[in-house]
């Protein structure tokens, strides 16, 4: 499905190494036109064919040269920052608890330099904090943060990725037969108990594109049909219907198929 949808795209990617690493940490970097030939086709297509692959998110940012754009996809969590106990006036016990509010989800922070060529250094700041699976105070959930920052120099329409970022952890996962499973002492007897090994990796792939501010009304109506077309291709490769040949119309795939 992904070789499907990207025919249509024209991306092709190279892997670094540290995307199919089997253990420890890496960080890869490829810089890539993305109209020219390369493979993350076939491995993005056995992953989704698993389940294995998640977009987290889809962001676009248009940004003024040399300015810096940022934007936050993700909500807030109630955390307890300081409890106080008190009696009321009947000497019961009584807890206040301070709350606090800590974001999660993703951000993205970019910040472009074009030169006279139309060569792009862009400084990126890629943060992605979630929720932890474990709890170290009731009412204080921990969290899990990824970070990657880095400086890249790269064409119009390159594709710059960066992955490496990754994290082994384990669940526990406990079957019962219904009833059985509830008797005390021996109703262990009656279920099982597996531990599953889960590793992830958090990879970034952005594209930044030079936009000549004379475009204006129409290059945003393109813009946009883009968009909408690229959204359209990403979820059907995740379907499970057969995949159906969909039409492109040449001015959007001027846009989408760089002539390089």
């Amino acid at each position: 499905v992904w070789s499907n949808a990207t025919s249509f795209i024209g991306t092709g990617f190279g892997v670094p190494n540290a995307l199919t690493s089997t253990g420890g940490s890496a960080v890869g970097l490829v810089f890539n036109d993305i109209s020219r030939g390369g493979d993350l086709t076939v491995v993005l297509n056995a992953l989704a064919s698993t389940n294995k692959v998640d977009v987290l998110s889809r962001p676009t940012i248009l940004v003024k040269n040399n300015q810096e754009a940022s934007i936050k996809v993700g909500s807030q969590q109630p955390v307890i920052t300081a409890q106080k106990s008190t009696t009321d006036s009947g000497a019961n016990p009584v807890v206040a608890n301070d709350i606090s509010y800590r974001d999660t989800g993703i951000e993205l922070t970019v910040k472009p330099q074009i030169n006279d060529d139309g060569i792009i250094q862009l400084e990126i700041d890629q943060a992605l904090s979630s929720i932890g699976q474990t709890t170290a105070v009731e009412g204080s959930p921990s969290f899990d943060n990824q970070q990657i920052s880095t400086v890249a120099v790269v064409a119009d329409r390159s594709l710059i990725m960066i992955g490496g970022l990754i994290e082994n952890g384990t669940t526990n996962k406990e079957e019962y037969v219904p009833f059985l499973g509830a008797i005390p002492v021996v109703g262990a007897a009656f279920g099982t108990t597996s531990t599953k090994t889960v590793r992830r990796e958090l990879v970034l792939m952005i594209v930044p594109e030079v936009v000549d501010p004379s475009g204006g009304e129409a290059y945003y109506k393109e813009f946009r049909k883009r968009v909408q077309y690229a959204a359209a291709v990403l979820e059907s490769s995740f379907s499970t219907e057969p995949w159906k040949p969909m039409s492109m119309p040449k001015k959007l795939e001027r846009i989408l198929v760089p002539d390089r």
